[in-house]
């Protein structure tokens, strides 16, 4: 004879029914955490794509405007060289200093009058009061951080009355060029970022950074320098996160 199955009664029917409950409710908490996951992968995807554009977009508006400077500046008879890729304008030795020196070369200071000149046409519109130029975006976006005035010698040992080493000598150039700067347009002394810190800085770096082979005479006159390098702001991480 055929068993018959068992009777649960109202007790198995209240256990079934709460286990079909508790699964209903995994399957919800699933879903909902599933969901909160996907919203923010997207979120950080957007966040990510965002601060991508920004960084592009800096680093174009750096190449267009460092372009402009020596496009204008060679117009006007001085000659720089450019850096496209690590945001740099150098000026060379033979356009400031002789070697060994941090004081003018004849036509030096003219030079530099025209630089001066030349970046408070194109750098405003890059600091914290920028407005309609050439280079503005119109989001606030992309701006200068700072100008840094690095100076640069060769390898070859400096010890004199004036300099102890090839420290003292590029910070010396380093810091009167940009006294020079400052004082021949008073404009870029008043140039702020985006958190109203002065845009012009000086450092020195010796012969620590060479940007030639200091074996031979050419390479030691390239290395011996100004160099001033453009740094773009930074993209605000916590307002690309909202």
């Amino acid at each position: 004879m055929a068993q018959q199955s068992p009777h649960l009664g109202e007790d198995g029917d209240n256990y079934l029914a709460s286990l079909s409950d508790l699964m209903v409710g995994l399957l919800f908490i699933f879903i909902i955490i599933l969901m909160a996951f996907a919203l923010n992968y997207r979120v950080a995807q957007q966040s990510t794509t965002h601060v991508v554009e920004q960084l592009t977009n800096a680093d174009r508006l750096r190449r267009e405007m460092l372009k402009e400077l020596e496009r204008s500046l060679k117009e006007q008879g001085v000659s720089v060289q450019i850096d496209l890729e690590n945001g740099i304008m150098r000026l060379p030795e033979s356009l400031l200093f002789d070697s060994g020196s941090a004081d003018f070369r004849p036509g030096g200071l003219e030079k530099l009058d025209t630089l001066a000149h030349t970046l408070a046409q194109i750098l405003p519109c890059q600091t914290l009061d920028g407005s309609q130029a050439r280079f503005c975006n119109a989001h606030g976006h992309s701006r200068l951080d700072a100008i840094f005035v690095e100076g640069h010698t060769d390898n070859v040992p400096i010890r004199n009355k004036e300099f102890a080493d090839n420290w003292e000598l590029s910070a010396t150039r380093s810091k009167r060029t940009w006294q020079t700067l400052m004082a021949r347009v008073s404009l870029l002394g008043d140039l702020t970022n985006r958190r109203n810190q002065p845009l012009f800085s000086i450092s020195a770096y010796g012969e620590t950074r060479p940007a030639a082979d200091n074996a031979n005479d050419e390479g030691r006159s390239k290395n011996r320098r100004i160099d001033l390098r453009f740094i773009m702001d930074t993209p605000d991480l916590t307002i690309a996160e909202k």
